[in-house]
Formats: C-alpha cells, sequence, structure tokens
C-alpha cells in the first residue's frame, strides 16, 4: 500500500518484489512524501514501512553547444541551439513540455512531439520521447541535461523501433557555449 496526501492505493509488485514508484499508482505528481508498508505474502515477508519524498521537480534550458568531433549525424564544430521546458503536471503519469534542436548547419530539426519518461536524479535530468526531424515523424530522443560548472546537454536521436542501447542516427552533447540548463 502507498500512502500519501491523505490518499491510500493498493498497488503490486513485480515477480521480484518490488514495487514501481515512477507511476505513483494514481497518487497526484508535486512534491509530497510516501509512505510504503507491505504485509508480506506466502512468498515474501514482510516489510517494515517506508517514507520516501517524492520531489516535484521540472527541468528547463535554452542555449546552443558546438558540435563536438564525437558527433554521429552532424557536422563538426558547428553551432547547434536548444529549448527544453518538461515537467511532470499534478497528477500526471507521463512529463508533458517541449523540446527543440536545431543545427542549421547539418540541415537537422528535431522537434518532440511527446514524451515517455523523466528522470531526475541530483542536477541531472533524463528525459525520453518521440519526435520529428525535419517535420518527418517517427523518432524516438533521449536528451540529457546537466545543471552544472559548466551546464552540459546531450542529445541522442534514433529511428523509432531501433534498439536504444545502440548508435543512435545522431547524436551530440557538449558544455553549453551560451544559455543555461537548470533542473527545478
Amino acid at each position: 500500500m502507498i500512502s500519501a496526501n491523505g490518499r491510500t492505493v493498493q498497488t503490486f509488485t513485480d515477480g521480484y518484489g518490488r514495487v514501481r514508484l515512477d507511476t505513483l499508482d494514481g497518487l497526484p505528481g508535486g512534491g509530497f512524501n510516501a509512505t510504503l508498508n507491505y504485509s508480506g505474502n506466502d512468498r515474501y515477508l514482510a516489510a517494515g514501512s517506508a517514507t520516501v519524498a517524492v520531489p516535484n521537480l521540472f527541468v528547463t534550458g535554452g542555449g546552443w553547444i558546438m558540435t563536438p568531433a564525437e558527433s554521429i549525424g552532424f557536422v563538426v564544430g558547428k553551432k547547434a541551439n536548444f529549448a527544453l521546458n518538461v515537467k511532470y503536471k499534478t497528477g500526471g503519469i507521463v512529463p508533458t513540455g517541449n523540446f527543440d534542436f536545431q543545427a542549421k548547419e547539418s540541415g537537422i530539426t528535431f522537434r518532440a512531439t511527446s514524451f515517455d519518461l523523466m528522470a531526475v536524479s541530483g542536477k541531472t535530468a533524463d528525459v525520453q520521447g518521440r519526435g520529428t526531424v525535419n517535420g518527418v515523424s517517427g523518432w524516438t530522443f533521449r536528451v540529457r541535461a546537466v545543471e552544472g560548472s559548466p551546464d552540459s546537454i546531450t542529445v541522442s536521436i534514433w529511428r523509432d523501433g531501433t534498439d536504444l542501447n545502440g548508435d543512435p542516427t545522431y547524436r551530440a552533447g557538449n558544455a553549453l557555449g551560451g544559455g543555461n540548463v537548470v533542473v527545478h
């Protein structure tokens, strides 16, 4: 059972006895503490209750990078611009927002059309979803935005259906040449 904000919901474990907290089982988004209780079953022992913080996080950023030598599919040493604004709306189970990445000299304009997930760890946000390249749909993307000194961004774009652990069709990442990233 998960309890938060005066509401308790029944949840289920997977085959290893784990509970996924990323969906929050219908609990609202936003910052709050959730208490987890597991009374056990014929296979797993009961677990004591634990309280975890569910933060109210989102990521924003905008600016540009120079495409480095290890870029894939981009002209090296040219400016690429980006705009990023992604968050979970209250009660939402998938993130919303926008992400655009444009490399004029490479002739590539990427625009997110939907988001699948956002994970935040400290000052690093990983966002994944689907979008278009030069207006043509059928692409999956992952962006890692880091608020640091300096801020940085890495963008990887695959054709839909491609193994996301393999080499992407397009990839560029670097410290920002201008702009900023903020993980809220």
